[in-house]
């Protein structure tokens, strides 16, 4: 713990990419506390005088603007989705969610763009045919599926162990593909206040390593 601290302390600008290794870390450390985040910031402060937190100030709106226009977007779509933006695709069954973005997403690859597409309840002769046809022949070697019915594993991604088990191919990825919500995220379609909790911090953390996420609701 001390090491770490140590270590990292001059890197705390970078803190959005010691998320989760933070997180994991605060969980040995505190027992699984559910402010996990803030006893880990909490130690480092009264054990070792090590402040680790960013520091947020506002701004006016002159400077805001000013930010902004140094900044260069990086498209994945070219002006429609940027890097590090969360999607969410909705529409109709059967309106071509699925066929819109496996044709978007083998452009990406094209592009040079690293795409990890997550299915998590097409069968697997269904999926083999739509991507036979959205491909049509065209070379993507950046482009990775993972198939929870080819795999028949569980692709609940609102469990901790999922997401870490996952984690290197989706480190990989500059854009994530997860197809669908109900399947991938399933307590997230439910009334109860704490249901979209989970999905927001997963989603939210892969955001601000600047990773695309796109997210298909039926």
């Amino acid at each position: 713990f001390q090491n770490f601290c140590i270590d990292n302390i001059n890197y705390s600008n970078k803190y959005a990419q010691m998320t989760s290794l933070v997180g994991e870390l605060a969980d040995v450390f505190t027992g699984g506390s559910s402010n996990c985040r803030e006893d880990f910031l909490g130690m480092a402060l009264a054990f070792y005088g090590l402040e680790l937190e960013e520091k947020f100030e506002p701004v006016d709106a002159d400077e805001f603007i000013a930010r902004q226009q140094r900044k260069s977007p990086e498209w994945v779509m070219p002006e429609l989705i940027r890097k590090g933006d969360r999607v969410m695709v909705y529409a109709a069954p059967k309106a071509g969610k699925t066929t819109f973005l496996l044709n978007a997403s083998f452009l990406m690859s094209e592009a040079g763009l690293k795409v990890l597409y997550i299915d998590g309840e097409m069968g697997e002769f269904v999926l083999a045919e739509q991507l036979h046809r959205a491909k049509k022949g065209r070379k993507t070697p950046n482009w990775q599926i993972l198939s929870a019915c080819a795999l028949g594993d569980d692709f609940d991604f609102e469990l901790r162990d999922n997401q870490k088990k996952y984690a290197p191919f989706i480190q990989e990825a500059d854009v994530i593909i997860f197809d669908n919500l109900n399947a991938l995220f399933p307590s997230s379609l439910s009334s109860t206040p704490e249901s979209c909790k989970e999905l927001n911090r997963y989603v939210f953390e892969l955001s601000r390593q600047e990773k695309t996420v796109i997210i298909v609701r039926h």
